[in-house]
């Protein structure tokens, strides 16, 4: 149970985190889901026990609800379209992260079984589970990369790739370690189907001796943190650790936002959000994609990363 809370801690909102992020009640988050407007819980953990303090003993009988950090963004759209119109965007984000990869040399293509099956996924919390943030484009990078691997590897029964291909398979395995999570302690005995981030099972056969011979391959991880000062014993350490690790998380928060059209919005530029809790802040835009339709009018979508704080100015 350690093991558990501790990787849900980390990698996940619990309902109240989320709803406080968003400022929403559970009424309204309970709505949006039965609406078809929100995904369900990734993962709920039900409490069955007993706690005990200097007040004595209190029976304990309830369910925790464990969300991707990627649904706060999500909810902030949800809010304000219907279910059609978000199923509308979703494939745009979608197919918008599928033309991004073959942007970059990446031969992506949609599910065969069309996009019906990712939104019921979506919906029902699946991908908050095998990808990093529960975003649409990890998401759809996950789906089309594992494909490339496994056609470029022919199922990883090829003995050696040309060296154009090796590059190749190289991107997309490490593309495919970014939008990938890794699976909660309990369920990674059980991974034959899903396992670890699927490059770590690759890696630990077939695939990983041909990724070695590709040329630029680096290790590394943004899941670790080197502490310089000293702590008052393992348990602050750990404290320490966490805080720093959440610090950082949030600055590196990225989302996915459609607003209201305007010309001013483009990529490169800076924009202040406000009242979204700890979501507030000023973020980068990425990319900046208009759109102009007699359903939606103009509207704007935009992929924001957050910005560097400002320097302070100096004093005179």
């Amino acid at each position: 149970m350690r093991a558990l809370l501790d990787y849900l801690h980390t990698y996940f909102l619990s309902e109240p985190q989320l709803l406080f992020r968003c400022s929403l009640a559970p009424e309204r988050l309970a709505a949006l889901q039965s609406e078809g407007r929100a995904p369900l819980s990734s993962y709920k953990v039900s409490c069955a026990g007993a706690v005990t303090s200097y007040f004595g003993e209190q029976a304990l009988d309830g369910e925790l609800a464990w969300y991707p950090q990627a649904m706060a963004e999500w909810l902030i759209e949800a809010e304000h379209a219907d279910a059609a119109t978000l199923r509308a965007r979703f494939e745009r984000r979608y197919r918008a992260e599928l033309a991004r990869l073959a942007e970059q040399g990446l031969p992506a293509t949609e599910p065969a079984a069309g996009l019906d099956e990712e939104w019921a996924h979506f919906l029902a919390g699946t991908y908050g589970v095998c990808t990093r943030h529960g975003r649409v484009e990890q998401i759809a990078a996950k789906g089309a990369l594992v494909d490339l691997i496994d056609r470029l590897t022919e199922r990883q029964t090829r003995p050696a790739l040309p060296e154009a291909e090796l590059v190749l398979l190289r991107r997309a395995v490490d593309l495919l370690d970014e939008a990938e999570a890794w699976f909660a302690p309990h369920e990674r005995a059980a991974s034959a189907c899903f396992g670890q981030p699927l490059t770590d099972l690759h890696r630990a056969g077939h695939l990983r001796q041909l990724v070695a011979r590709a040329p630029g391959g680096k290790a590394s991880s943004a899941d670790v943190v080197k502490l310089t000062r000293k702590s008052g014993g393992r348990v602050q350490a750990e404290l320490q650790a966490k805080a720093e690790m959440e610090r950082r998380q949030l600055a590196r928060t990225e989302m996915s936002v459609t607003v209201d059209g305007s010309p001013q919005l483009a990529a490169g530029r800076n924009v202040e959000l406000s009242g979204f809790g700890k979501l507030s802040g000023r973020y980068l835009i990425e990319r900046a994609r208009h759109r102009l339709s007699r359903q939606e009018g103009y509207i704007c979508e935009l992929d924001l990363k957050r910005a560097a704080p400002a320097a302070a100015k100096e004093k005179k």
